[in-house]
């Protein structure tokens, strides 16, 4: 299981079963909730007036390596 909050202008992603805490920033935390249902063009396409399509881009590559790294697999799950 995976929660995304916000804290004292952290943003924070919590994997529950691995017990991985992750600090992101503000692209990231908006592509993760998407990561699961869109593809990579309609994240870049829903971010694009908010970042820079570069910036979101690379957010999506490294969420992407994230999940597939992921000891967890509720991470993976969650997300893919």
């Amino acid at each position: 299981m995976v929660h995304q909050y916000k804290n004292n202008g952290y943003n924070i992603v919590l994997d529950v079963n691995s017990g991985a805490v992750h600090v992101v920033d503000d692209v990231a935390y908006d592509v993760i909730p998407l990561f699961e249902t869109s593809t990579k063009e309609e994240i870049i396409d829903s971010l694009k007036e908010r970042y820079p399509q570069a910036e979101i881009t690379e957010s999506y590559e490294e969420v992407k390596e994230l999940v597939q790294d992921s000891p967890s697999e509720a991470l993976r799950s969650y997300i893919l």
